[in-house]
């Protein structure tokens, strides 16, 4: 099957006005089906009860993932981006996996604050930087990012600290800082570490595909996809 046959894509909603210039916080990842992993919805449940008013539930409009890129992007954009990121699949190595993780240690000091609780991702290949590094390169003459523009968000008005972590992913988690990672949750330092320690970290994760999708509220993915490429059809490693 070529990729031309499992490439898909999907109309975007628009908010009024010309479509064409409605401007999206936009995620590209490599997403995992929760259903697949038991320590990745245990985890994400742990978190949800202790601390259920600030938090991520993993369902099919908030998949965990790997984000290989955030940025900001007018709608005609995002499928010319789709186009090329469609070409760079078809020469690429797996992106699927399995990739090998740890939990992320907390720094003890912001007992007081809701962080987030992470799983770093191993990228012993360098396969998820040369992905990350391709996708940034190729849609840096897109981006909108840093230029006192407001982006659309899925399903929640758009939040002040949503915008300013888009605006700022490019030019301080992006390119030679990038760290590849997938978020559980929230919680408080305390409440994560009593997690690690009951619910021990698997050793590899697979994903299932590739997505480009609208951001939702705290970073998720999965809400109003635009194009979305299944990694079992991907070139093997």
């Amino acid at each position: 099957m070529s990729w031309q046959e499992v490439f898909r894509r999907h109309p975007l909603p628009t908010t009024g006005g010309n479509p064409l210039e409605e401007l999206f916080a936009i995620s590209i990842a490599l997403t995992i089906d929760p259903s697949d992993s038991q320590m990745l919805r245990a985890s994400n449940q742990f978190l949800n009860q202790v601390e259920p008013e600030r938090n991520i539930y993993f369902d099919r409009y908030h998949r965990p993932h790997m984000t290989l890129m955030q940025d900001l992007f007018y709608e005609s954009d995002c499928y010319q981006i789709a186009d090329m990121i469609a070409v760079f699949l078809e020469k690429e190595e797996s992106l699927a996996g399995p990739w090998s993780g740890s939990y992320v240690p907390l720094h003890p000091s912001r007992e007081r604050k809701i962080v987030s609780a992470k799983i770093g991702i191993q990228d012993k290949n360098w396969r998820l930087a040369r992905a990350h590094q391709t996708i940034f390169q190729l849609t840096a003459p897109f981006s909108r990012a840093n230029k006192g523009l407001s982006g659309s968000f899925f399903g929640t008005k758009m939040a002040q600290k949503n915008q300013q972590y888009v605006d700022a992913f490019r030019n301080q988690k992006a390119d030679d800082r990038y760290l590849p990672h997938i978020t559980l949750g929230f919680a408080r330092p305390s409440e994560i570490e009593q997690m690690y320690q009951l619910i021990p970290c698997s050793s590899s994760f697979l994903c299932d595909r590739l997505m480009i999708s609208q951001l939702g509220i705290l970073g998720t993915v999965g809400g109003n996809i635009i194009a979305e490429w299944p990694l079992d059809h991907y070139p093997s490693s």
